[in-house]
């Protein structure tokens, strides 16, 4: 009887230590798992990044760029990242044999068919691609493998027409293969934690498997961190296609920035540090609006694509670029420095 009546008493104090245990244990665990995720996050990125705004975010960018040296361009231009033979490198691909914009045109000329607006000036140095097939151009930076940026049109046809579905296959760009340039590979990217980002998206370009397949060369694919590739990127590439719709006509550049020495993949596929897209359509009654949106390669992004919207002169000043400089300068001027949200809702 003593035996029994002394059992029951340990009872309760065994459950007491048994719940306090179970109490550290998921403690120390907690623990854990937060040093793990933020191992996880520096290891991936250098850094963790949590921002509170998309346009506080804009504003350290430009102050740090401003202490570089004051002067536009400080980040990795195509003009500076692009190297080889001198003058401007023309390589096309495709049915499309024409060498997109050469020169601006006079103020109050107007654009030749607006073929052209699309595309933002080039360097002396830089490599241009033209795929025909895909319909669209990029600058190659051949030291990191990947397009500097890519300029395409995007139109309601384009966003209606589905008769390709989305290839898959990944390869590297037949014209830089051609050329003897350095090109990305597929494994550059296996279990590196970063997707492959299209810069052109797939979904813009459905109206042929031939046309769809050309937008899964590498030279068109960067490393972008899953949050902002299947998150507010994603987001920014379907709203694109919707303003197609909705304006007939979209004129669309999109590019990344990267620091001078960035970290990269195996294979050295640099990883940009933001991801812009500067967007143009006419704005029926003559003139047109233009619009930008810098997001960043980061592995926590707060807010969505519309937190990071910027005016193109804010682009230009902090990429060193000049974009849709085909446009007569009285409608450049007028379109670039204002981000009108009533237009691009």
């Amino acid at each position: 009887m003593d035996k029994r009546r002394n059992k029951g008493k340990g009872r309760p104090a065994a459950a007491r230590g048994s719940r306090c245990n179970r109490f550290w244990g998921w403690l120390l665990f907690g623990c854990l798992a937060v040093a793990c995720i933020v191992a996880y996050d520096r290891t991936l990125h250098g850094r963790l990044t949590v921002l509170e705004s998309g346009r506080r975010e804009m504003r350290r960018l430009e102050q740090r760029w401003e202490r570089l040296g004051g002067t536009a361009g400080q980040s990795r231009t195509a003009s500076e990242t692009a190297s080889g033979a001198a003058g401007r490198r023309l390589k096309t691909g495709g049915g499309d044999n024409t060498a997109s914009g050469r020169g601006k045109p006079a103020a109050g000329a107007r654009p030749a068919g607006g073929a052209a607006l699309e595309m933002p000036a080039v360097g002396v140095d830089d490599l241009i691609l033209r795929h025909g097939e895909g319909r669209y151009t990029l600058c190659y930076d051949s030291l990191y493998r990947q397009a500097s940026w890519v300029a395409y049109v995007l139109t309601r046809i384009d966003v209606e027409t589905v008769e390709a579905e989305r290839g898959n296959r990944f390869v590297p760009d037949p014209l830089v293969v051609a050329e003897g340039y350095p090109t990305a590979e597929t494994d550059d990217y296996r279990n590196s934690g970063y997707d492959r980002g299209h810069l052109c998206p797939s979904a813009d370009r459905r109206g042929s498997q031939r046309e769809n397949d050309c937008t899964f060369y590498l030279s068109n694919i960067a490393p972008q961190t899953p949050a902002l590739n299947r998150g507010a990127w994603r987001r920014l590439e379907e709203q694109v296609r919707r303003w197609a719709e909705r304006y007939d006509t979209l004129y669309v550049v999109t590019g990344s920035i990267m620091d001078y020495a960035p970290d990269t993949l195996r294979g050295g596929v640099g990883i940009p540090d933001y991801f812009y897209k500067a967007l143009l359509a006419s704005d029926g009654e003559g003139g047109y609006r233009a619009a930008a949106f810098v997001l960043p390669n980061a592995t926590h992004i707060t807010g969505d694509y519309a937190d990071y919207a910027v005016t193109v002169d804010s682009l230009e000043s902090w990429t060193g670029m000049d974009f849709f400089c085909r446009l007569p300068d009285t409608l450049e001027t007028a379109a670039e420095q204002v981000f009108v949200s009533d237009f691009w809702r």
